[in-house]
């Protein structure tokens, strides 16, 4: 079960969300600041991966996995609903 999990975010999520942002960033990006930009990039990312297990991992310590949970699918959907108003 683990493995079709992996499997299908790798698929689905970042997997195949990275090559096209990567694509998209040397598309708009003059040549002589690509290197700049996937730097800015992988910095980014990078230090998202950080701040968001850090603060998972404060937020399930003090108010435990329920409310955990709960802040992640609300990040999700006004995500979801900033990008569904950006693209109207």
């Amino acid at each position: 079960m683990y493995l079709g999990l992996s499997v299908s975010c790798k698929v689905f999520g970042l997997g195949g969300m990275l090559p096209a942002l990567n694509t998209y960033l040397a598309s708009k990006t003059p040549k002589e600041y690509t290197g700049q930009v996937f730097s800015y990039n992988q910095s980014c990312l990078s230090m998202g991966y950080f701040l968001g297990s850090f603060g998972g991992s404060i937020v399930a310590a003090q108010f435990g996995f329920t409310t955990l949970f709960w802040a992640c699918s609300l990040t999700f959907i006004g995500a979801a609903l900033w990008v569904a108003l950006k693209l109207k």
